[in-house]
């Protein structure tokens, strides 16, 4: 009877140890899981300037937000549905979507440029890969550099292995607001819907080249879609104050 005893009480401890191992053991994988699953979607943080919302944001009357950047002194409205990000010399402008984007992504980009200075200017990135968060953009290789020299009615492909695809034509220049405006146009996205045209304009003052830059689909049953009225809209409000 005292061995069975023994036997039952060994027993009993091995079974305790092995089910509280293995406790321990699921507990340290969901942890080592979870910090994964954080790495992966957290970006991280530089010591590169970001948009601050707080500041750089202001209220406006006609249901519209107003960016404001005092440093390079630019200033412009845009629809509250939209969300914005990036630094302050690449600027971004979105409708939230889930990841990855569909064919119908529309996005409205502004990248602000020293005029005779090829400065890095540096964007956001990484929101959904561990890397970080902020990239340098490289002006010298963008296709705002390749089309810059374009003359009214001349166009210019900047893919070399697919020619067809971000084909730029300059358009007549207009005034949108108080701005004189060279326009662009590609008709055909690569990896955009059939539907989906891209604009390029280019504002110019004394020290500064804005080009603002906006892939526009009609199709407002898309999540992701911007109108061709919202570009416009941001245009008409552009400033260098």
């Amino acid at each position: 009877m005292k061995k069975i005893f023994i036997f039952c009480f060994i027993l009993f401890i091995l079974i305790s140890s092995y089910y509280l191992g293995s406790i321990k053991f699921l507990d340290r994988f969901k942890n080592s899981q979870e910090k994964k699953m954080v790495t992966y979607v957290t970006p991280t943080i530089t010591s590169y300037p970001v948009i601050d919302v707080f500041n750089n944001l202001k209220e406006s009357n006609n249901g519209y937000a107003k960016y404001e950047d005092e440093k390079i002194h630019v200033s412009f409205e845009f629809p509250q549905n939209l969300t914005i990000n990036g630094t302050p010399c690449y600027i971004t402008l979105e409708k939230f979507a889930p990841f990855p984007h569909s064919s119908m992504w529309s996005y409205i980009s502004i990248y602000i440029q020293k005029k005779n200075d090829n400065s890095i200017c540096y964007t956001n990135s990484g929101l959904y890969e561990n890397k970080p968060l902020l990239d340098p953009y490289d002006f010298k290789n963008s296709i705002f550099n390749k089309i810059t020299s374009l003359k009214v009615g001349e166009s210019i492909s900047t893919s070399k292995d697919i020619p067809e695809y971000f084909t730029y034509k300059r358009l007549v220049d207009e005034i949108i607001g108080d701005n004189k405006v060279k326009h662009y146009i590609s008709s055909l996205v690569w990896e955009s819907s059939k539907n989906t045209v891209e604009h390029v304009y280019q504002i110019n003052n004394e020290k500064y080249i804005a080009w603002i830059n906006g892939f526009i689909n009609e199709d407002l049953t898309q999540p992701d879609s911007i109108p061709f009225q919202t570009l416009s809209h941001i245009l008409s409000t552009f400033h260098f104050d």
